[in-house]
């Protein structure tokens, strides 16, 4: 009897040692049942809720941000449940962890799905592209220099490297792997994300696949095109812009407040009389309302000889705040990866 005992003792334990060996070599092996019973029950309810929010956080979400340690902390970032490690890494950024960047790297294939409000409305985020935008306003330069190679070159389905594409200056080491995601027809106005780095290249070889994609029967991304021209003003794109205030502008005023701001700043990049005549056709017309103040900062913008006497004329009209931030970056252009 005792050595049938001492054999299911002995089994017992080799059962945990390889189940503590498996453990170990899980990616992300911790459950709330791992940790100190004071955090147990606030993680079960995180992991139970399955989603958080971007701007309130819970009373769970505050317990673990006061009581949880940095040891705590960096075994929640690794919890099979995806929100406790969305949530444990927004409590790492706040504490100025010096690992910090290291464990971004080591999220960067983390593409479990998670739910994230802000105010009143859900969004999908997988958890790398979380940890990106909680994180990237505290690392260095470098880091950041970094973190944008392996996002172009590893992790390039990430939405992250779509928004850090359109900021990313042109590098020749860098065209290759960029012409060649323009051409994949990501969806979301990922593709005409990266037009616009593609077009900073300004190389006359690829103004057919350029066009290509801005002729396209159902483009709607207006935004990556019009960005995407103002930094390559070829004459074979002009026509796009014609098109578009004949056929789009003009039968969806005053809805289209932002498309006009950006499609003003692509038509004052020629910087020639043509676009001129386009740019007074939209005064008369004052399409979305703002027509005086998108026309106006777009000439600010790309302001040349040819602008200068419409310049002059505009700029006593402008409300003050217009003249004051008319250096600033645009809403669009406010963003984490504009870092160059």
């Amino acid at each position: 009897m005792r050595s049938e005992v001492l054999l299911m003792l002995f089994l017992c334990i080799v059962f945990l040692f390889l189940a503590q060996s498996c453990k170990s070599k899980e990616k992300y092996p911790y459950t709330p049942e791992d940790f100190r019973p004071e955090l147990q029950e606030p993680l079960q309810k995180i992991a139970s809720r399955n989603t958080t929010d971007y701007l309130n956080e819970s009373r769970s979400e505050a317990y673990i941000r006061e009581h949880a340690t940095q040891e705590e902390l960096l075994q929640i970032i690794q919890s099979k449940n995806s929100v406790l490690r969305a949530i444990g890494f927004d409590i790492l950024v706040a504490r100025k962890d010096s690992s910090l960047f290291s464990q971004v790297l080591t999220h960067l294939s983390d593409t479990a799905t998670v739910e994230i409000w802000s105010d009143d409305v859900a969004y999908m985020y997988n958890v790398a592209d979380y940890v990106i935008d909680k994180s990237l306003h505290k690392l260095t330069q470098i880091q950041k220099d970094s973190l944008a190679n392996l996002l172009l070159y590893q992790y390039s389905r990430l939405q992250n490297t779509f928004y850090m594409l359109e900021f990313l200056p042109p590098q020749e080491q860098h065209y290759r792997a960029i012409r060649q995601l323009a051409q994949i027809p990501f969806d979301g106005c990922n593709q005409e994300r990266v037009l616009i780095a593609l077009a900073r290249y300004k190389k006359i070889q690829d103004i057919e696949l350029l066009s290509s994609i801005y002729g396209k029967e159902d483009q709607h991304c207006w935004f990556g095109i019009f960005r995407s021209i103002e930094q390559f003003p070829e004459p074979a794109f002009f026509p796009v812009l014609q098109t578009h205030l004949e056929q789009v502008v003009s039968k969806n005023a005053p809805f289209i407040s932002d498309d006009i701001e950006i499609y003003c700043r692509a038509v004052a990049a020629y910087q020639n009389a043509e676009v001129l005549q386009l740019l007074e056709t939209i005064l008369q017309k004052n399409y979305s309302g703002n027509g005086k103040k998108h026309v106006f900062q777009a000439l600010h913008k790309h302001l040349c000889p040819i602008y200068q006497h419409l310049y002059n004329q505009l700029k006593p009209q402008m409300d003050p705040f217009v003249i004051k931030y008319a250096d600033k970056d645009f809403n669009w252009e406010r963003s984490q990866w504009n870092i160059w």
